[in-house]
């Protein structure tokens, strides 16, 4: 019942998601659906502080200028061939950090050079979010990419290299998709 409130507070616009979440959260745990314990124990607090640590560098990337400068640096490699090329050399940046480091960690990475590019290129910078959300929520090519590419790795004796092949082609695929849709929605 808490779970369902929180969707229909969310999907009527009565509250924005993140604040119905914790409101349904706080009311879990107060009407004992779970406990303190369990709640604790759900939170991953390596996830969080990946998070929070990204943040911060992404503002950093603001604040010292190097997302305008990366940003430069994209459409100087790109710009020139068009905007659709952008938004794919956009992806493949944002995927491939989202391969190394977490991915909510490349999203908040590269939140602020796709907001700069944007800026630059005069489009609607939800376009680019979009993008960097969707490259870096594609993470296949490695087992080391996402916490589930992990855990199936061992489970499933798989080999890194089973990930890039299949992972590399779901990926390419994933872009072209997400290229394609996005330039028609918010570009063109």
């Amino acid at each position: 019942a808490v779970v369902a409130t929180m969707f229909l507070l969310v999907a009527l616009e009565v509250l924005p998601l993140v604040t119905a979440a914790f409101a349904a959260a706080i009311v879990m745990v107060v009407s004992r659906c779970v406990t303190g314990t369990e709640a604790r124990r759900s939170v991953n607090l390596q996830v969080l502080i990946i998070i929070a640590a990204a943040l911060g560098i992404g503002q950093a990337f603001v604040r010292t200028g190097l997302a305008d400068a990366l940003a430069q640096g994209i459409l100087a490699a790109s710009a020139s061939l068009g905007v659709i090329a952008v938004l794919a050399l956009l992806y493949v940046v944002t995927n491939v950090l989202t391969e190394i480091v977490a991915n909510a960690a490349a999203a908040a990475l590269m939140l602020p050079i796709a907001l700069s590019t944007a800026a630059t290129l005069g489009i609607d910078p939800k376009a680019l979010a979009v993008i960097v959300t969707i490259g870096a929520a594609a993470s296949f090519v490695t087992p080391i990419g996402y916490q589930t590419n992990l855990m199936v790795m061992a489970a499933g004796s798989y080999r890194f290299r089973d990930y890039v092949k299949v992972g590399a082609p779901a990926s390419l695929l994933v872009m072209i998709v997400s290229v394609t849709v996005t330039y028609l929605v918010w570009i063109q």
